[in-house]
């Protein structure tokens, strides 16, 4: 993927080097810069990723300039990525259910969104 111009915007790729797995993602064409914190858009599509690639020990955002993420940070962002996965998808701890409300209207139809928010 790195630098090819038919990739579709936000599509991924996990490439093997150095003996670690890479995830490139493609923000070329994006209107923004690719940025964790200031967009949560690119933190609910990094997460994504790293849930469905749970062995990705480097990200690239590629774009006009390329943004890496090391090891660490990215090793931060897969604990957020078992923690959501954990807490929405195993334990369902977001769930009407365990929440306990009478009230519909007050749970949001994308819980990935609102997830992230309280963390960022």
């Amino acid at each position: 993927m790195p630098e090819r111009e038919g990739n579709n915007l936000y599509s991924y790729e996990i490439q093997r080097k150095g003996g670690e797995d890479v995830l490139y993602i493609n923000y070329l064409g994006a209107p923004y810069v690719p940025s964790l914190s200031d967009y949560p858009e690119v933190m609910e599509k990094t997460v994504d990723a790293l849930i469905e690639n749970p062995n990705v020990s480097r990200i690239i955002f590629v774009q006009q300039k390329n943004y890496n993420y090391d090891f660490n940070e990215t090793s931060y962002l897969l604990e957020i990525a078992q923690l959501y996965v954990y807490l929405v998808k195993q334990e369902k701890i977001l769930s009407q259910e365990k929440l306990i409300t009478n009230r519909e209207n007050s749970f949001p139809k994308d819980i990935m969104k609102s997830f992230l928010f309280c963390f960022f």
